[in-house]
């Protein structure tokens, strides 16, 4: 398994340009992905729930859970287990638990 963190602290730099393509390009390579966006603003996610839903011949049926989930004391990601490509996409939920110093 291999993992790409794609974190700059600028806005503006293309960060989630680059971690669409990159994820879309390995999915077209025939790579299993998992995209987890932890960015607040969701672009991503919207991006992906729009794309998603436009090409569901090419891409299946992707898994898909909030990224919040991640924090959960039970989070369960089974959904994914059989999927080639996955999405934990961000919501307004997100911000209150990055903010949280008590979440490890």
């Amino acid at each position: 398994m291999k993992k790409l963190a794609i974190s700059n602290q600028k806005g503006g730099v293309g960060k989630t340009t680059i971690a669409v393509h990159i994820a879309l390009q390995a999915y077209k390579m025939g790579h299993r992905v998992l995209f987890i966006d932890i960015d607040t603003q969701a672009n991503s996610s919207l991006f992906f729930e729009h794309y998603l839903e436009n090409n569901q011949e090419q891409m299946g049926n992707a898994a898909s859970l909030p990224t919040v989930s991640l924090f959960e004391e039970n989070s369960d990601l089974s959904a994914f287990d059989d999927q080639r490509f996955g999405l934990l996409y961000s919501t307004n939920d997100l911000a209150s638990v990055l903010g949280n110093p008590d979440v490890d």
